[in-house]
C-alpha cells in the first residue's frame, strides 16, 4: 500500500472468524486503534454479533468509524446490499476495507464458495468520482486507494509501477504472475436528497 491510513474509533470486522486481530497491523497500509466489533455468520468465542452478511445487518446506522471486511464479500451472493450495509452503518466519512482475491488468483476459482474475484474497477458503481454511481446514488463512496498482493513481490512491484497497475491487471495478470489479492480502501460519502 503506498499510504499508511491509520485510524482511531470504532470498527466492525465483518467475518472476522477466528481472527482476534488487534487491529494494529490488520492489513498493509491500514493501522486501527480503539474497539473492535467482531461479526461473523456463526456465533462463537471472540465473535461479537451473529450476522450473515447477505441479509440486513443488525446494527446501527452511523455507528461505525471502519468496516473491515478481509476475504468475505467474494462469498456474498450480493455484493450490492453488503455494500449498502456497510455504507448504512459507517458514520460519515467513515472508511470501508475490503480485501479480496484478484479475478486472476486460480485459487479463487479453488474455493467452492468463491463466488466471484475483483479488479480495480469493481466498486466504480459507487464511486461519486468515477461517476458510474448512478446505479446506486444514495450509497456512495470515494476511492482513497486500490492496492494489491503479488507473489514476488519485491520483484514485480517495481516492474508493475512501471507499466502501470491497471495495464499489468488487464494485459499481463492472467497471463504471467495473478495477483493474490486487491485491497480497497473507500471513503463513504454523504449524499445530501434533494
Amino acid at each position: 500500500m503506498k499510504s499508511r491510513i491509520a485510524i482511531n474509533g470504532t470498527a466492525l470486522d465483518v467475518g472476522a472468524g477466528n481472527c482476534y486481530c488487534d487491529g494494529k497491523n490488520w492489513s498493509p497500509g491500514l493501522s486501527f486503534e480503539g474497539k473492535i466489533v467482531r461479526a461473523d455468520i456463526i456465533q462463537k468465542p471472540g465473535i461479537d454479533v451473529e450476522m450473515d452478511a447477505d441479509k440486513n445487518w443488525p446494527l446501527k446506522n452511523a455507528s461505525f468509524d471502519v468496516v473491515y471486511a478481509a476475504h468475505v464479500i467474494e462469498h456474498v451472493k450480493n455484493p450490492f446490499h453488503f455494500v449498502k450495509e456497510a455504507h448504512r452503518v459507517l458514520k460519515p466519512k467513515g472508511i470501508l476495507y475490503i480485501r479480496r482475491p484478484h479475478l486472476s488468483n486460480p485459487v479463487l476459482y479453488g474455493i467452492v464458495d468463491h463466488l466471484r474475484g475483483g479488479t480495480t474497477t469493481t466498486f466504480n458503481t459507487f464511486d461519486a468520482d468515477v461517476q458510474e454511481a448512478l446505479f446506486e446514488k444514495d450509497v456512495q463512496f470515494k476511492t482513497i486507494e486500490i492496492d494489491y498482493g503479488i507473489r514476488l513481490g519485491k520483484v514485480m512491484r517495481p516492474i508493475i509501477d512501471l507499466i502501470g497497475f491497471v495495464n499489468y491487471e488487464y494485459f499481463l495478470a492472467n497471463k504471467f504472475i495473478p495477483i493474490d489479492e486487491i485491497r480497497y480502501v473507500m471513503q463513504k460519502i454523504t449524499v445530501e436528497n434533494k
